[in-house]
């Protein structure tokens, strides 16, 4: 027999010899009983952890002194490493010891040990469903939105009648902005969703015209976000109508915030109404009163409206988008829709303010779930480099050059299935 194949025991470094080992594996079984029946449920939920029993031993002339040191480490907290004499080291918790100790043989120290296969971790991890939870933020979110607008569409004559005018005019400016939003293919249908609100005005109280404008706003942008797909390049697309500066839906949003420095000038010269203001002292000067017209307040609610509307649906595309290809991509729509929720949150969309504080608490609580859902599940994604081409490149030639394979720019999207031409950023994931 080879005895070298056979260790020398130990716990924590103390050593000893070892005169039996007995190994035992359970079923950790819910076993469940019902009246008058001879066989119950048994349900095995898991195997339980592995439980060695060794009888050890020392021996020899320094046995008081090697007796405390492993006394104190079965005392030790937490796992420690067992060196077991034919299965090799394993983490292992101390169940059990107790010591036995003759008189008659001096220089002999008995023990029995108890021991539980404890692997690498102390303790379960619990991982949350931040993917749920996004989703519940956004239908919270959505409903807030919904609820949290008032417009200035009351009667001259009867502050509890509709204004048709106001009424049609708002729903007419809410079409108007979705055809700068939407797809061709989609403008028609945006434009009869969004009228069809003012058309129905009769049947409205106050109460519940600017819960029918926003909804039609969600409408919408849920047909814009169908239009896109649920791909992550059409995911990406639609959270880009939310770039800064860049995106439509940014661009309409801001095209009517007072004194916004971004905003274009067709929509600011249709906006800014200059009034000649006679001063205390006698002197003209120009006002711009464009903040205190209700007219202009409506016009920049529904604007507000259909932002928000977009958020929030594509915050819950985002959401609900597994597939991403890599690290940069997830986490560029992460940034896009939380940078588009913190502006949105800052809008001011109502006199109420509970209605106004609802809305900024939901929009800011989905900004949190998508940061932590999107970071989270993103975790494990490839980082790809970013590269520009100084000259336009065969796809083959360009992704043989910089991935050594023919292959390696599948994370770009197929614009151009031949060539790339000269400064479009690429990806790419180093060999």
């Amino acid at each position: 027999m080879d005895l070298s194949q056979y260790m020398q025991a130990s716990f924590r470094g103390v050593e000893f010899h070892v005169a039996k080992s007995t190994l035992r594996i359970a079923h950790n079984l819910d076993k469940k009983s019902y009246p008058y029946k001879t066989r119950g449920l048994v349900t095995d939920m898991s195997v339980a952890d592995d439980v060695f029993t060794l009888p050890i031993f020392l021996m020899g002339d320094d046995v008081l002194q090697r007796r405390l040191r492993l006394e104190d480490a079965f005392r030790v907290l937490g796992p420690g490493e067992l060196v077991h004499p034919t299965r090799g080291p394993m983490q292992v918790c101390v169940e059990s010891a107790s010591g036995d100790e003759l008189m008659t043989e001096f220089g002999i120290a008995d023990y029995t040990v108890t021991f539980v296969l404890a692997g690498d971790k102390a303790s379960p991890a619990v991982r949350l469903d931040t993917q749920a939870a996004a989703l519940t933020a956004a239908d919270d979110a959505e409903f807030a939105c919904i609820a949290g607008y008032n417009f200035d569409v009351q009667s001259v004559d009867d502050a509890n009648a509709v204004d048709a005018d106001a009424v049609i005019k708002a729903t007419v400016q809410l079409a108007q902005f979705a055809r700068n939003l939407t797809p061709a293919q989609l403008q028609d249908m945006a434009f009869d969703t969004a009228v069809s609100v003012g058309t129905g005005f009769a049947a409205l109280a106050i109460s519940k015209v600017a819960p029918a404008i926003v909804g039609r706003a969600f409408s919408i942008a849920g047909s814009v976000a169908e239009y896109f797909g649920g791909s992550p390049e059409g995911v990406a697309a639609f959270v880009g109508t939310l770039s800064t500066y860049g995106g439509a839906a940014w661009q309409i949003v801001n095209a009517f915030t007072s004194g916004s420095t971004t905003a274009t000038s067709t929509a600011q010269s249709r906006l800014r109404q200059i009034t000649p203001v006679l001063t205390e002292s006698g002197l003209w000067m120009a006002a711009d009163n464009s903040v205190m017209s209700d007219n202009n307040q409506n016009t920049a609610r529904v604007a507000q409206s259909l932002f928000d509307a977009v958020t929030v649906t594509a915050a819950r595309s985002a959401i609900t988008t597994t597939n991403y290809s890599s690290l940069n991509q997830a986490l560029e729509v992460r940034d896009t829709v939380t940078a588009a929720l913190s502006q949105a949150s800052m809008a001011t969309t109502s006199d109420d303010p509970v209605q106004q504080n609802t809305r900024r608490a939901a929009l800011r609580g989905l900004r949190s779930s998508v940061n932590r859902d999107l970071s989270e599940r993103a975790a494990d994604l490839p980082i790809l480099t970013e590269t520009e081409l100084q000259a336009a490149t065969s796809r083959r030639a360009a992704s043989y050059r910089l991935t050594d394979t023919l292959d390696g720019l599948n994370a770009n999207p197929t614009r151009r299935p031949i060539f790339i031409p000269a400064a479009e950023k690429i990806y790419y994931r180093k060999a």
